[in-house]
């Protein structure tokens, strides 16, 4: 998806964006609008940024279509639903507290030591991060895979993201094949 593409590209830069001084976490501008995350104890996080408009309704089981900008600023200071997975058996007390059709998101961790004030005197490498699970099961702000540690051990940018599961592109297939219009 191209606005994935452009936040991800937004992420290797975000040390050359503003900072308002006077808010409670580091601001960044994208070229969908202000997004404010949180600094925490080990990164400066951006919780849950959309990288494509939400694909529910009319557009469930279509592909994801690009992110729309959105009005004032963003709050990305806490990680958003996982997407609709299957959850059974033994793997049921790992599955997410919270789903949901609308989840195409990203998580940015920043090492703390970036000051998003002055800008970078070199780029920092950016790792994408992508959770497991078998395409069944699995959500990018479980606590295996936050970025944090590594960002700020590493001087990394650690991007980590999630996305439709099977259970959903299954039932995709399925109302595909019995559209009349196909």
């Amino acid at each position: 998806v191209t606005s994935m593409h452009s936040l991800l590209q937004s992420a290797t830069f975000l040390p050359q964006l503003g900072h308002n001084p006077l808010a409670s976490g580091p601001l960044v501008l994208t070229k969908d609008g202000h997004i404010r995350g949180v600094s925490g104890d080990k990164a400066h996080i951006f919780y849950g940024i959309p990288y494509a408009d939400p694909p529910v309704g009319a557009y469930r089981w279509k592909a994801p279509r690009a992110l729309s900008p959105w009005p004032g600023v963003y709050d990305a200071s806490f990680p958003r639903a996982a997407c609709m997975q299957a959850c059974a058996g033994p793997i049921i007390e790992e599955c997410p507290q919270t789903v949901s059709e609308d989840c195409l998101h990203l998580n940015i961790f920043v090492p703390l030591e970036v000051n998003f004030s002055t800008p970078l005197l070199s780029s920092l490498p950016v790792l994408v991060w992508i959770h497991g699970g078998d395409f069944i099961a699995g959500s990018a702000s479980k606590p295996l895979y936050d970025g944090r540690f590594i960002s700020n051990f590493t001087r990394t940018v650690v991007v980590n993201l999630e996305y439709r599961l099977v259970v959903i592109i299954l039932l995709s297939f399925s109302a595909v094949n019995k559209s009349s219009d196909m």
